[in-house]
């Protein structure tokens, strides 16, 4: 005789289960390059209404369904903290190619706020939103309808997290300061002229 060993989710959890389901399914994921205060406006989020958005550092069908709130953040300041983070914690995989790197990571951020400039209607500036994040999550709350229930002090949660290579700040990493020189060495007028004109879109400008 075999055994069921499995159990159903009690008829109230299963009915807090599918409306989160579907408040997570229709509100929109956080897109942006990396190092673009994702992870800081999640966390800030989460702690004022209990829910946490979805992120992602790449379009895709997902992001094209749901839909996106993006954030940008200055481009050298930005590819910089990238380089930084990533080249710390693998510096064997890549001290030998530095020069291909870098180019990676400025294509790549050229093309995240090319497809933010087409795909996003909402848009947070990284340093505005560092200013006043306060502000931020509240607008951002009623957009998706999220009401806020903690107005707590606000206590980062944030931790560096060296198994996975990830750094709550890159300026505390040597290197950074590096980085930012040889970055600045590129030509950056398009990233530029995405960031300002993207930045002159967002919320708070």
């Amino acid at each position: 005789m075999s055994i069921d060993t499995s159990y159903p989710k009690p008829y109230g959890l299963s009915i807090v289960y599918t409306i989160f389901m579907n408040l997570y399914e229709k509100t929109p994921m956080i897109y942006s390059y990396m190092r673009s205060g994702s992870h800081f406006f999640t966390d800030y989020f989460r702690q004022r209404t209990g829910f946490c958005f979805e992120t992602s550092h790449k379009y895709n069908d997902d992001t094209e369904r749901k839909g996106t709130i993006a954030i940008v953040r200055d481009p050298v300041e930005a590819i910089a903290s990238t380089c930084a983070m990533i080249w710390s914690n693998n510096q064997e995989e890549h001290h030998e190619d530095l020069n291909n790197w870098s180019d990676y990571q400025v294509n790549l951020y050229l093309e995240t706020l090319r497809t933010t400039k087409e795909k996003s209607s909402v848009i947070i500036d990284y340093e505005n939103l560092c200013k006043n994040p306060e502000d931020h999550v509240s607008y951002i709350s009623k957009l998706v309808d999220i009401p806020i229930n903690n107005n707590g002090e606000y206590v980062s949660l944030l931790k560096d997290n060296p198994s996975d290579g990830f750094s709550v700040t890159s300026k505390s990493i040597p290197i950074y300061d590096e980085f930012v020189d040889y970055i600045k060495k590129y030509d950056l007028s398009e990233a530029y002229c995405l960031y300002n004109e993207l930045k002159a879109r967002s919320i708070f400008n």
